[in-house]
């Protein structure tokens, strides 16, 4: 007999910061697991819990992260997500988290987000 083959939704977008040549991707998907196998990302281990509404990854070499979500995502979500981006680039690149320097990269961040889960590319 015949296994089955199961189609999973993912869709994807990257932002790329170019003063820090960091690359924020967007995915949005039914299965995690099987994005993060499609997207060819290693030690993701058995991925995230059931009952994660999202989640970021961040790449070893540390130049790039990865926000899963659910479809449309609430504002909750994607800005707490873009948080863990925005910090982990700050952090990799050595830079501090000033105030004005958080608010500025997560409020770029957070406005493609937006756009890109109102499906608005």
């Amino acid at each position: 007999m015949r296994k089955k083959r199961v189609k999973v939704y993912i869709r994807t977008a990257k932002m790329r910061f170019d003063v820090f040549e960091f690359d924020v991707h967007f995915v949005e998907t039914d299965d995690y697991v099987s994005a993060m196998d499609h997207l060819k990302l290693r030690d993701h281990g058995d991925g995230p819990k059931d009952t994660t509404e999202a989640f970021t990854w961040n790449a070893a070499k540390g130049d790039e992260s990865y926000i899963f979500t659910e479809r449309n995502p609430s504002i909750n979500t994607v800005v707490h997500e873009c948080w863990h981006a925005v910090k982990h680039m700050l952090d990799f690149r050595g830079v501090g988290m000033e105030n004005e320097t958080v608010a500025y990269h997560l409020d770029h961040l957070v406005k493609y987000a937006m756009k890109f889960y109102r499906k608005e590319r």
